[in-house]
């Protein structure tokens, strides 16, 4: 009897999991709406390199505005002119108590692989701190035309001479940085990630919202914003102290910069050589847990989560669906550009 009722009951709890997996991002999705009711912009996946990421700004809209008080009072990352010190570094300074409070997001979890405040601090086999912080269990889209150059905090296209090589045209996902208010502001096309960093720790004086739900043409029922983490299970961080390999698939979210960007985005492209990359994976298919950080051109932090099947999305209309892992690769890509005009609805 019991060998009977074991199965069943594994499946409705699964099943009540895979709901509230659903809901979760539902709730996100919330959050995004009401910022840009408030703020008459989308929330930018990063302000800009080192600097707060959507999950963090969002969070006056979810129910989570001690926290970001916490962080807007306390961090360095939001301070005018920025401060230069590492957001690692700053987090792994917190007691106890701060970190625990900072990570107890529920919403940011999936049920069916883990719950409760956890985060990640210092790798205690190096002197690294890479993607310290709370771990979560969504990302975003970055939809790149080019994979060639895959940072997404990439600066505002005001030279026309980078506007095919390098500038925010390459970027056709549904969030893209800020724009940074101030003097000297350099666009970052042609010099990489640590001149995006000095511009906003030395001259930017705030920032403001670059795009409207308007950049989403294709209309905002086809339009996939955010998805379940692909994390394989060896990458699984539950010890607050993964490795440096661990936390390329698996690290904090707050922040980000030109190399810990999975934590909170994760690459779609229109590269059909590596399109078999891109697609969402079973968080359980060990053929697709290569150790290895992921690659800078291919991102191969992809999507995928602990559902048997399906990998869940949130829309830009607010609705979830479970994506069959089955899914075409030209159909997934065309549901995360902004405006290709393929007139693709989700099957």
């Amino acid at each position: 009897m019991i060998a009977l009722l074991l199965p069943a009951i594994q499946a409705a709890r699964e099943a009540a999991r895979r709901t509230q997996c659903t809901n979760h991002l539902k709730q996100i999705g919330l959050g995004v709406h009401n910022f840009h009711d408030t703020r008459k912009g989308l929330p930018p996946i990063v302000v800009w390199g080192f600097r707060p990421s959507l999950f963090v700004l969002i969070k006056p809209y979810i129910e989570q505005t001690p926290v970001y008080e916490y962080l807007a009072l306390n961090s360095p990352q939001f301070k005018y002119p920025g401060g230069s010190t590492y957001p690692d570094q700053w987090f792994n300074g917190r007691t106890t108590q701060d970190k625990v409070s900072m990570s107890n997001v529920a919403i940011y979890k999936c049920p069916s692989r883990r719950g409760g405040p956890l985060y990640v601090g210092p790798d205690s086999s190096s002197t690294s701190t890479i993607f310290s912080g709370p771990l979560a269990d969504y990302a975003v889209v970055v939809t790149k035309a080019d994979p060639s150059d895959w940072r997404f905090h990439i600066g505002d296209n005001v030279n026309p001479s980078y506007a095919t090589t390098g500038a925010m045209s390459l970027f056709r996902g549904p969030f893209r940085c800020a724009i940074l208010e101030g003097n000297n502001i350099s666009d970052g096309s042609a010099t990489g990630g640590n001149t995006f960093h000095n511009d906003y720790t030395t001259n930017a004086t705030g920032w403001r919202t670059r795009d409207t739900m308007a950049r989403w043409a294709d209309g905002t029922s086809n339009q996939m914003l955010i998805g379940e983490k692909y994390i394989p299970e060896w990458a699984l961080i539950t010890n607050l102290q993964g490795s440096d390999n661990q936390r390329h698939w698996d690290g904090g979210y707050f922040y980000v910069d030109a190399t810990r960007y999975t934590s909170v985005g994760r690459v779609i492209h229109s590269n059909t050589s590596t399109w078999s990359l891109m697609l969402p994976q079973s968080s359980k298919d060990p053929t697709f847990a290569i150790n290895t950080p992921p690659s800078d051109n291919i991102g191969r932090g992809s999507f995928g989560g602990m559902h048997p099947g399906i990998c869940h999305f949130l829309f830009g209309d607010g609705s979830v669906h479970a994506v069959d892992l089955s899914i075409s690769p030209s159909t997934i890509y065309a549901l995360c550009d902004v405006d290709d005009g393929a007139g693709v609805t989700f099957p």
